[in-house]
């Protein structure tokens, strides 16, 4: 019986944990996306090819001696993929050190409800 009570005091001190789920409501690209709270989403270790014109994409096409249209199309089947893995999805984020890169995307390990890990 002191087994059971101490059992039931320790479960009761423990701290409350409760998962935030979010929605995503839409895919910016295969890196990106939105959340219904409003927040866009970086996904960590994530980097695809960009899918319209931008420095990066030329960067992109230098260095990996690609022609430009080529990239933009991998982008595209990047944003795809992205989209069907997790547009109207509820997940959870898993954050790192950093919580915002230099454009004021939050960066995070987007959680699926089933547990997989997106990124």
């Amino acid at each position: 019986m002191r087994t059971l009570s101490f059992l039931i005091v320790f479960l009761l001190t423990l701290p409350a944990y409760a998962e935030t789920f979010y929605t995503v409501t839409r895919v910016i690209d295969g890196d990106t996306v939105v959340l219904n709270d409003g927040q866009k989403v970086r996904l960590i270790g994530v980097d695809c090819p960009e899918s319209y014109p931008s420095k990066k994409l030329k960067k992109d096409a230098e260095r990996s001696k690609q022609d430009v249209e080529t990239i933009k199309a991998l982008g595209r089947r990047a944003t795809a993929f992205t989209r069907g893995l997790v547009e109207g999805q509820r997940v959870t984020l898993e954050h790192d050190q950093t919580l915002k890169d230099r454009y004021g995307r939050t960066l995070a390990y987007l959680r699926l409800e089933d547990g997989r890990n997106v990124n």
